[in-house]
């Protein structure tokens, strides 16, 4: 009898320990939750400035995440409003990043991280003039990102942020923008490997030689995670 109850229990820690990833998979990919080593993560999504974005993430060891991103965007890296009433015209750009996420702490369902995405960006800007001549804006862009994630339930989690995406371009009028970004974020898990994703973020850019730009960043999507 008590081989028996001994085999039972080892079962069920066993079952226990097969449901933990499922469980902590709603806690969001993007955010303040790294994954598991040797683990992978997609994320398809779109928005603004992102009007499509793909990131591919890595477990690389416990709490530290490695990967990549890249995204077709609109507008100056967020700044679209500031191109409403201008004498400027933009072509849809492209972005190129790396992608780090570090887990700083944990407690419970409540984690803090950071993420860290260098990287560069460039598109077409043309003036609103008789016979424009095109020129072709390319940017440094360093966004830090400090977040926390609450998982609510085994199957969804939220998520807020303070951010501060610096950008540098040298060929640009300003040349140097610092926003600073609050946001929230939601999270569903759709399925043992698939979740759904939504973002919201805004705030304002500080720009070389003075001056203030509202900025957004828009972005729902799907992350699958295997």
């Amino acid at each position: 009898m008590a081989r028996m109850l001994l085999g039972v229990l080892v079962i069920a820690i066993a079952a226990q320990a097969q449901d933990t990833p499922e469980a902590a998979f709603a806690r969001p990919l993007a955010g303040a939750v790294t994954i598991a080593p040797e683990e992978q993560a997609l994320e398809v999504g779109i928005g603004l400035p992102s009007l499509l974005s793909v990131a591919y993430r890595h477990g690389l060891r416990s709490g530290l995440d490695l990967g990549v991103r890249g995204s077709l965007t609109a507008g100056l890296d967020g700044m679209i409003l500031l191109l409403v009433g201008s004498n400027l015209a933009m072509a849809p750009g492209a972005k190129l990043q790396g992608l780090l996420a570090l887990r700083l702490a944990e407690n419970g369902r409540t984690t803090l991280g950071l993420t860290f995405e260098p990287g560069v960006f460039a598109l077409q800007v043309t003036p609103v003039v008789p016979n424009p001549q095109p020129s072709m804006v390319v940017a440094l862009t360093l966004p830090v990102d400090l977040r926390a994630a609450v998982a609510l339930t085994d199957e969804s989690a939220i998520e807020v942020s303070v951010g501060a995406p610096l950008w540098f371009a040298p060929s640009f009028a300003f040349r140097v923008a610092v926003p600073l970004l609050a946001g929230v974020g939601y999270e569903q898990v759709l399925g043992p490997h698939t979740a759904f994703v939504v973002r919201a973020r805004g705030g304002v850019a500080a720009l070389l030689g003075g001056g203030l730009a509202p900025e957004i960043d828009l972005r729902g999507g799907v992350a699958f995670r295997w």
